[in-house]
């Protein structure tokens, strides 16, 4: 109990090379569709249990209607230790259709680090 008394940091999400193509792969191997990330935003909430909200935003710009899309991804720290892994699905998107998805959230996250 005593630890929901300290002081938290910030953190600080650092994402490189965008915007980043990302193939769905159907079940037999070939790309079904392709779904591009433009901008990656968060915020961080320090108050009772800290957590980091991610938000994709981005387009598909390969493949038509197939039900969802799925992106699987990974979050590491500064020092390259594995922190985090799931997968993202955008319901419904088309070619050209525009996403925003926030649905990942890390409640763990290591307060003064850099993501």
């Amino acid at each position: 109990m005593a630890l929901y008394c300290l002081p938290v940091s910030d953190i600080k999400l650092t994402v490189d090379n965008l915007p980043v193509d990302i193939k769905v792969k159907g079940y037999d191997g070939n790309t079904e569709s392709m779904i591009q990330i433009t901008e990656v935003s968060y915020t961080f909430e320090k108050e009772y249990t800290p957590q980091l909200k991610i938000t994709l935003t981005g387009q598909k710009t390969y493949g038509s209607d197939s039900g969802y899309d799925i992106i699987a991804y990974k979050l590491y720290d500064s020092k390259e230790y594995l922190i985090d892994t799931g997968t993202v699905f955008l319901n419904s998107l088309d070619n050209g259709d525009k996403y925003k998805d926030n649905s990942i959230i890390i409640y763990d996250v290591t307060p003064d680090e850099h993501i």
